[in-house]
């Protein structure tokens, strides 16, 4: 048997970034924390009507302290937080976990080459959101 399961709820694609300090020189690039998350959230539904595998709500966030090593490559610890509940029990997780890591942002400005790009030459950008200066 078959039936029709409406679902309501929320989506969400999250990049926040703050500068925390600015770099001596031309290059502008400083320190930055940025905050990103995306996730799930779904209105609460009562337990003959929802998915074993249905979640309250499934989502990330991740916090990153960004220190710039060259140009675009920044070396950056990471927390990051998995949360997470059950539709029909409930019952919650928090996952955390704590990484570093090497970010190399490849330059989206179409004028600079890719050989360039290659050897983190290209303009520097303090985000992979927006383009370079």
């Amino acid at each position: 048997m078959t039936s029709n399961l409406r679902v309501s709820g929320a989506y969400w694609d999250i990049h926040l970034q703050k500068a925390l300090t600015k770099a001596a020189g031309k290059s502008g690039r400083g320190i930055n924390l940025t905050l990103d998350s995306t996730g799930n959230w779904y209105a609460r539904r009562s337990a003959g009507q929802a998915l074993s595998t249905q979640p309250q709500y499934d989502f990330p966030v991740a916090l990153a302290l960004n220190f710039p090593v060259f140009r675009n490559l920044s070396f950056s610890p990471t927390y990051t937080a998995f949360l997470y509940a059950s539709q029909v029990t409930g019952q919650s997780l928090v996952d955390n976990t704590y990484s570093i890591s090497l970010k190399w942002y490849f330059a989206r400005d179409p004028a600079v080459p890719p050989r360039r790009q290659l050897y983190f030459q290209g303009p520097t950008s303090e985000d992979q959101t927006k383009a370079a200066k």
